[in-house]
């Protein structure tokens, strides 16, 4: 199966990603262009496609040849209850692009 690991550099997605891949399947990457990781990390995927997935474009080229998604981009952090709007348009707006409006 081809799966899509959207926060694809954060801990929670590697370990996710590295039991996919022990399961046999093929992984892409997505994440923000600011995001770094380890040519280890780099090596569990097969393609990396960098993006945000509150921006319809991005995420709709990276979905194209993918059979499941693990939707795992978020914003979380102490600044959420003053913007909560960042978290918003990561969070749901993400995961609206992919679901409602292709």
């Amino acid at each position: 199966m081809r799966v899509l690991v959207t926060g694809a550099f954060g801990w929670t997605a590697v370990s996710i990603a590295q039991a996919l891949e022990r399961a046999g399947h093929e992984i892409t990457a997505f994440d923000l262009p600011s995001a770094t990781c380890s040519d280890e990390i780099a090596g569990l995927f097969d393609q990396v496609f960098l993006g945000n997935v509150a921006n319809f474009d991005d995420l709709h080229a990276a979905t194209q040849a993918v059979d499941a998604i693990v939707h795992l981009a978020v914003a979380v952090g102490k600044d959420d209850y003053q913007d909560p709007e960042t978290p918003f348009a990561v969070n749901v707006k993400g995961t609206y692009n992919r679901v409602v409006a292709q």
